[in-house]
């Protein structure tokens, strides 16, 4: 497998193996017990302030013209 095929994927599963390393230090209850609804509250509260809705637009719009300007069809 070449470099240039793990990146993306590394890139893909970096994030979300360091986002998960808090979830799993918990004890095994606390998944279902409260990390759900806290998880919901802090992002919606989040979405109810201005700032919060235009930096996840900013984000979404990043991500969406990474995927674009790295398309395959270019080639």
């Amino acid at each position: 497998m070449s470099t240039r095929s793990i990146l993306p994927f590394a890139l893909a599963v970096g994030p979300a193996l360091a986002a998960a390393l808090p979830v799993t230090a918990a004890e095994p209850g606390a998944l279902v017990a409260g990390y759900g609804t806290e998880f919901y509250e802090y992002w919606t509260g989040l979405l109810k302030q201005q700032n919060g809705v235009v930096m996840a637009a900013l984000g979404f719009g990043a991500v969406c013209l990474f995927i674009i300007t790295r398309g395959k069809w270019r080639k």
